[in-house]
């Protein structure tokens, strides 16, 4: 009999007798995250892949889920997320437990915290943004990114503004006339 065969059968018999059958690593891990959420405590986040209708993050060491509408801001159209996803994946975030079930493991988080500075734009000031999304009167931006030449690289740095600006708005800048 196989090495396999006999670990099949602990795996069997510890299930039926209710005994974990969890990995040993994970279970401080766990534990840690049910203490933070009976607790109310903010836990640092960094988002690791985009889904249809969220993010996977990673939180307490462990994968967890984070819906597009539980993330710190918002954005009204759900492809803005796609857009700017590249520019989050290195970025930590703040997030409470809003869920967490240990069979199977599942981990909801609700990162729809203050973390932000109110950011407070200045007139004649130069921004730098991201487009959106497009639509027939105009475009949605993000101007939440440092200029290179003060991160060093494009960097989004906090959701300053993510508006709409008129098409003839646009057009005028382009052909730098004044509206």
């Amino acid at each position: 009999m196989g090495e396999n065969f006999f670990y099949r059968i602990i795996f069997h018999l510890k299930k039926l007798l209710g005994f974990s059958v969890r990995k040993a690593y994970l279970i401080p891990l766990i534990e840690h995250l049910e203490r933070q959420k009976d607790q109310g405590e903010a836990m640092p986040f960094k988002i690791f892949r985009i889904k249809n209708k969220g993010f996977v993050v990673k939180v307490g060491g462990l994968f967890a889920y984070g819906s597009f509408d539980h993330m710190p801001w918002q954005y009204h159209h759900p492809d803005a997320w796609r857009v700017i996803f590249p520019y989050l994946t290195d970025r930590v975030f703040y997030c409470k437990i809003h869920m967490l079930d240990k069979d199977p493991l599942c981990i909801i988080v609700n990162g729809n915290i203050p973390q932000f500075r109110k950011a407070e734009l200045k007139q004649n000031d130069l921004y730098i943004g991201i487009i959106l999304y497009k639509v027939s009167y105009g475009l949605f931006i993000d101007i939440g990114f440092l200029p290179e030449e003060v991160s060093g690289c494009f960097w989004w740095e906090v959701p300053i503004f993510a508006n709409k600006i008129r098409l003839c708005e646009y057009f005028c800048w382009q052909s730098s006339c004044s509206p």
